[in-house]
């Protein structure tokens, strides 16, 4: 027998008004029961629809997208605090840092926090991969000048403040440095054994690759000597001017690198480890010089932050970076990290993080390195979608006859290093 189509219509409109009328009073997600009991409750409504999971979970959304401030609940200062533990800090004006041989601590405080901190090089290693680092830097910004046919640059040195005008970089976009670091140093770096041993210990995976990943510099912008002349020309002392940049020290506001909807579908649904970032500080990161800044606790409250935010239509599931609005009161609880020389920050990808602000007259340093399992493991995932795996660089750069450093790479690494960079398989 034919069903009337307004019948059907009507059906499915109670239906839609029940699932609204559930959402309206309580928040997802439901338990197993409920969606059952949901469903139970729709098939009466609508014996004559096919109404599946599938179709509730879209409904579900699309109200999340039309009413995503319904199930924000008020909280209280303690309730805050509680969500979002502060991160253990010392009596140097820095914090906790762990041996990077304790495997269990760093994952025990990673899955507290969303971040650790780690002692990962020495000083004598931070010396030589910022003696490095520059002269990759100046080697770069003297070919950009040849190039274009202008005189080369004064060398920028971290240590001389007027020669970190723009002019002087290979790049006078934010970022200043135009590509990944490939210097022999950041390759050494890269596959410190105790440092990969750290990596295979959270992912639980000895079949790793590491990122072919960037410089970090972060200048100065406060009471800085943009004058090299210190005496004048009778042999006295000049009077120094002291300038302020602003841009320069300008930070990174609060973003998750990961559209946290999606984070939290592979995590919940798919039972995937997006994975961690990390940054090596390479000098000392102090209060006021740019230091990393994070939400403690905020990785084990994306879910409940997904569920009170509707997920906006132009993000849906796009792995994409996102911003929380300036209003959200979980901004007001994120906390700078400062960090001693040699020490890495790891946080996991689902952690809202940001840069403050520089504000200093000196120059922040670092080096980015991260980890992820290799296409060897049967998961390509990784290696596919991170912009600096280690094929996806090398490919992209091999051919260049200006980075000599990478023709050299499978003599200068070890078996462990070749296998991190994917120049060697694992078996």
């Amino acid at each position: 027998m034919t069903v009337d189509k307004e019948l059907r219509r009507q059906e499915y409109a109670k239906a839609e008004e029940y699932v609204i009328s559930v959402y309206e009073t309580s928040a997802p997600p439901y338990e197993q029961s409920k969606i059952e009991e949901m469903l139970e409750h729709t098939s009466a409504l609508a014996p004559h629809v096919q109404l599946d999971r599938m179709w509730m979970e879209r409904l579900l959304q699309k109200l999340a997208h039309r009413r995503p401030e319904i199930h924000v609940p008020e909280r209280s200062p303690e309730e805050w605090t509680k969500l979002f533990p502060r991160y253990p800090t010392t009596d140097d004006a820095f914090v906790m840092s762990l041996e990077a041989t304790e495997h269990d601590k760093i994952r025990e405080t990673l899955n507290k926090y969303g971040l650790v901190v780690v002692k990962a090089f020495d000083t004598e290693v931070c010396e030589k991969t910022i003696e490095a680092m520059f002269d990759e830097i100046n080697d770069l910004a003297a070919e950009r000048a040849a190039t274009a046919g202008r005189p080369a640059p004064t060398p920028v040195n971290p240590y001389k403040q007027w020669t970190w005008v723009d002019s002087n970089w290979p790049s006078e976009r934010k970022f200043l440095i135009p590509r990944p670091a490939f210097h022999p140093q950041a390759f050494e770096n890269r596959v410190a054994p105790h440092v990969y041993q750290l990596f295979a210990a959270l992912w639980g995976e000895d079949r790793l690759r590491v990122s072919i990943d960037n410089w970090g510099a972060t200048r100065g912008s406060r009471n800085l000597n943009l004058n090299q002349e210190t005496t004048t020309s009778s042999g006295e002392d000049a009077t120094i001017e002291l300038t302020d940049k602003p841009r320069w020290g300008k930070g990174i506001t609060p973003h998750w690198d990961y559209n946290p909807w999606l984070w939290v579908d592979e995590v919940e649904r798919q039972g995937r480890n997006p994975g961690y970032q990390a940054v090596v500080a390479l000098n000392e990161h102090r209060p006021g010089m740019g230091c990393h800044y994070t939400l403690p606790g905020g990785t084990a409250f994306m879910s409940q932050w997904c569920q009170e935010h509707g997920c906006p239509s132009n993000v849906n599931m796009k792995r994409t970076s996102h911003r929380p609005p300036e209003t959200d009161p979980i901004r007001q609880h994120m906390q700078e990290i400062p960090l001693r020389r040699g020490e890495m920050i790891i946080w996991t990808w689902g952690q809202l993080h940001a840069t403050a602000e520089n504000v200093s007259d000196k120059m922040r340093l670092h080096q980015y390195i991260r980890f992820f399992p290799a296409a060897e493991t049967g998961d390509r995932f990784y290696e596919e979608h991170d912009r600096y795996a280690p094929r996806r660089v090398l490919r992209n750069y091999g051919k260049d006859e200006a980075v000599p450093s990478l023709a050299a790479l499978p003599e200068s690494l070890g078996q462990l290093g070749r296998r991190l960079v994917g120049l060697e398989e694992w078996p």
